[in-house]
């Protein structure tokens, strides 16, 4: 995968929340936009708590991305917490 990528995937409107898979097994779903930063060579993932604010986050090495995948929409009625 390459930053373009990422980047394009990250802007494409309207936004779709996604899944990133790691090469060492690990995921980090991306719900909304603000939540990822996109470096030429990293990617910063924000990673919110169950308050619903930023508890922490996860700089990523782009080579590493294995692969996309789109998330399910959120029921309207239960939503999706951040």
């Amino acid at each position: 995968m390459s930053a373009e990528e990422l980047l394009k995937t990250v802007r494409q409107q309207p936004f779709v929340p996604f899944r990133i898979h790691l090469s060492d097994t690990r995921v980090f779903d991306v719900r909304h936009r603000e939540m990822i930063w996109v470096g030429l060579e990293v990617a910063y993932v924000g990673l919110f708590g169950i308050s619903g604010y930023l508890d922490r986050s996860e700089i990523i090495a782009i080579s590493h991305i294995v692969s996309l995948e789109p998330l399910p929409a959120a029921s309207p009625t239960t939503g999706t917490p951040p």
